[in-house]
């Protein structure tokens, strides 16, 4: 069994205009977010055994957010510019391309890119895929190359806005 953990990076600043697209900061606010998301993901013990992150600053330090808050060495976080340019075919490629001995593997990058992606699995599709949300998806498949040949099943698709409203309903 393979599971995809497609995690969307956090909420980013805009207001340094001579900043570089790669080079953006996350904001506060979408820390705050992605806390969220890591409290559900120790709620329902989701823990990646591989994080792959685009290394635009706002996904890596995303990627490291949820790493020390679940507990992984952010030493281990692999970085690929590949994720950063990715469209849906080439994260196809990536994924074909991850380590066979991962099972459950977490990739951190950007739109539209991970909306097009999702909305291939979603049933209910969605217009934008929101900052630090995240799709869960299992493939029974030995390895990543073959998950193409089966029917993928979808175990969860969160965001924080979601995850706050079902914490304001209890």
């Amino acid at each position: 069994m393979k599971t995809l953990l497609l995690l969307r990076h956090a909420k980013s600043s805009w207001e340094n205009p001579n900043l570089k697209d790669h080079e953006r900061p996350l904001l506060q606010k979408g820390l705050k977010r992605t806390g969220l998301i890591i409290k559900y993901m120790l709620e329902n013990s989701v823990v990646p055994d591989f994080i792959l992150s685009s290394p635009a600053v706002r996904a890596y330090d995303t990627a490291k957010a949820i790493a020390e808050g679940i507990g992984i060495p952010v030493s281990s976080i692999v970085t690929d510019e590949a994720v950063y340019k990715a469209n849906v075919e080439r994260l196809y490629d990536i994924i074909y391309a991850l380590p066979g001995n991962k099972s459950k593997v977490m990739i951190i990058g950007h739109n539209p890119c991970f909306t097009s992606f999702s909305n291939i699995f979603l049933e209910e599709k969605i217009d934008w895929m929101p900052t630090s949300a995240m799709l869960s998806i299992d493939f029974d498949v030995v390895a990543w190359e073959e998950i193409p040949t089966v029917k993928p099943v979808v175990n969860f698709y969160i965001t924080p806005k979601k995850l706050k409203k079902s914490e304001s309903d209890i």
